[in-house]
């Protein structure tokens, strides 16, 4: 399943099984088979201790899901898998996340789901007009 991912690139188009758009790519993630160890994959170069390895793995915890409001849960489950992370159109619509054994297919600049729209993971937070009156 890795080698779809390899082949999304940010701003494709998404389409679920019904050839719905869902959104365009915004992010790809690799999965990691122990999150909170990263191997060579992951790792930064020039960083070789403990503590500045948490220290990066938290900041790139940060920069994978914010301002995203997902389960814990679910948040290990994309990092452990990997993921795309969709940018839904509208205002309003709150970004899906794909697993990779969702992806029917990868051509040109079009990704197509075996799943529909509504079977994708969400950000749960939405961002609302008053939000931003605060």
């Amino acid at each position: 399943m890795n080698n779809l991912l390899a082949k999304i690139r940010k701003g494709m188009t998404v389409y679920d099984q019904s050839q719905t758009e869902v959104g365009t790519v915004e992010r790809v993630q690799f999965g990691d088979e122990d999150p909170l160890r990263p191997g060579a994959r992951a790792a930064t170069p020039g960083r070789t201790g403990d503590g500045e390895r948490a220290e990066w793995l938290v900041e790139s915890l940060l920069d994978v899901f914010a301002p995203d409001d997902l389960p814990d849960t679910l948040r290990q489950r994309l990092l452990l898998y990997g993921f795309v992370r969709v940018d839904a159109p509208g205002l309003f619509n709150a970004d899906r996340y794909i697993f990779p054994n969702q992806i029917q297919s990868v051509e040109g600049k079009r990704v197509t789901l075996k799943v529909s729209k509504g079977e994708l993971a969400q950000n749960t937070r939405v961002a609302r007009p008053q939000d931003d009156w605060k």
